[in-house]
């Protein structure tokens, strides 16, 4: 018969399963943690306050730091394209009122199409996606851009708008299709 060491031991299993509660919660979802959506490898992560995206890892920040999109948060482009980040403050039901007021100065631009808009699930929360084609000026000519923006309201009520844009002979559905699906919010 074995005696019963009064404890010893106990400190350390109760020290280890201490430690394994937080890994177990964590990995089936119940402290609320979660991973990023694993990017692309044409990817690299933007991470915002409240939300990260992937945007083309190949694509450069403008060496003067001028903006192409004034007032964008986050900015990178290519002679095909570019990528931006906007963000609006404001009250409750702003991604609705934003969207809508997104597509009325759309209507305005020279040669306006609309592609699609569609509501969408971000991470369980309602989003938008925008495409839409227009006449742009890049430099001194004239040319036709294709868009595409996601919409996001983030927990703290600011909106997040995700823009891609091309020269519509350039449009990369695959580049569109990574940056869609990297959209995460915390």
């Amino acid at each position: 018969m074995r005696r019963r060491r009064g404890g010893r031991g106990n400190g350390r299993r109760f020290l280890a399963a201490v430690t394994f509660v937080p890994a177990i919660l964590t990995t089936s979802g119940c402290l609320g943690l979660k991973d990023d959506p694993k990017l692309d490898a044409s990817l690299r992560r933007y991470r915002g306050e409240g939300f990260s995206v992937g945007y083309p890892k190949a694509w450069a920040r403008s060496a003067s730091d001028r903006r192409a999109v004034p007032g964008s948060l986050f900015e990178v482009s290519t002679a095909a394209g570019s990528f931006d980040i906007l963000t609006y403050w404001g009250r409750a039901q702003l991604l609705d009122d934003v969207v809508s007021d997104f597509l009325r100065i759309s209507r305005t631009q020279r040669g306006f199409q609309l592609i699609g808009q569609e509501r969408i699930d971000v991470d369980g929360s309602t989003g938008y996606r925008v495409r839409k084609e227009c006449n742009g000026c890049i430099g001194t000519s004239s040319q036709r851009l294709h868009t595409v923006d996601w919409f996001a309201q983030l927990k703290n009520g600011t909106v997040v708008d995700v823009r891609i844009g091309f020269l519509t002979e350039h449009y990369d559905f695959s580049i569109v299709t990574s940056i869609g699906r990297s959209l995460a919010l915390d």
